[in-house]
């Protein structure tokens, strides 16, 4: 378990020190090879261990899947809405277009984030989202308000790190803006 936590490799078994350690310390002990280690012990304390890690994870993440807390907090909005001409958020925008919007919005997000005094030069401000919404929402409002100064600067200044957005995922954008906004 040690190894496993402080991802020592386990060819340390294999050494001098280690055994003479283990015989002193457990005579009787048989011990096992670094790949007998590496082969069967450790994938199984792992696959044991794996259930709890994944619950404890999940408690003291308020947001373990960041898509999934975005469509839900975007189907909240959309039923609390009064609209009755309202379309279906699911039928308009199919989960590979959120998904591809979603990684541009983070990815251009984090492009400007990573450079302040290109921000700054841009004047271009994180929106402020409250500590309970997801933090993709951060990242859509952020590239809604700021959509034509971004694609001005995609234009004009070529990085494979950031690709323009589409007419498509504007269109899809300015339909989730519209949901998040609505109260």
């Amino acid at each position: 378990m040690m190894m496993l936590i402080d991802q020592i490799p386990t060819k340390i078994v294999d050494g001098h020190g280690f055994r003479s350690l283990m015989s002193f310390l457990l005579p009787e002990y048989p011990m096992p090879s670094a790949e007998l280690f590496e082969s069967t012990i450790c994938p199984e304390v792992v696959t044991q261990i794996q259930p709890h890690l994944a619950t404890l994870f999940a408690s003291n993440n308020p947001h373990p899947n960041p898509f999934e807390s975005l469509v839900q907090v975007l189907k909240k909005r959309q039923s609390a809405s009064d609209d009755c001409h309202n379309t279906s958020f699911d039928a308009n925008v199919s989960k590979n277009e959120l998904v591809s919007l979603l990684t541009v919005c983070h990815s251009v997000f984090g492009y400007f984030v990573d450079r302040p005094a290109l921000m700054a030069e841009l004047s271009l401000t994180p929106p402020t989202v409250e500590a309970t919404q997801p933090a993709l929402l951060r990242d859509l409002l952020f590239v809604a308000e700021h959509a034509d100064r971004i694609n001005s600067y995609i234009r004009a200044t070529p990085d494979m790190a950031l690709l323009p957005i589409s007419d498509a995922q504007s269109q899809t954008l300015a339909e989730i803006v519209r949901l998040v906004r609505k109260i």
